[in-house]
């Protein structure tokens, strides 16, 4: 009776063990470092060079900026157009 019990017990965790493994291989894990490919990204002022860096500068201060503040608003909008008006 022993003996049987004790096999009962063996088999049940050997049921167990296996249903938790094929529940373990259904399940997402995500994604490691080494199988994904990290895609890196530059930021756009890393890609322009000094002079074109002073281009926008100067096209924002002296064309797009006209009220000097620094923001480009709906008053900058209203004097270029009417600079363009004229």
């Amino acid at each position: 009776m022993i003996l049987r019990a004790f096999a009962l017990k063996v088999r049940a965790e050997i049921l167990l063990t296996i249903m938790i493994s094929i529940l373990a291989a259904w399940v997402h894990r995500g994604y490691c470092d080494d199988v994904t490919e990290k895609i890196t990204t530059e930021s756009g002022r890393d890609l322009l060079t000094e002079f074109q860096k002073d281009k926008f500068r100067h096209f924002f201060f002296h064309v797009l900026d006209l009220n000097s503040d620094s923001v480009i608003s709906n008053e900058d909008f209203d004097k270029l157009n009417e600079v363009n008006g004229n």
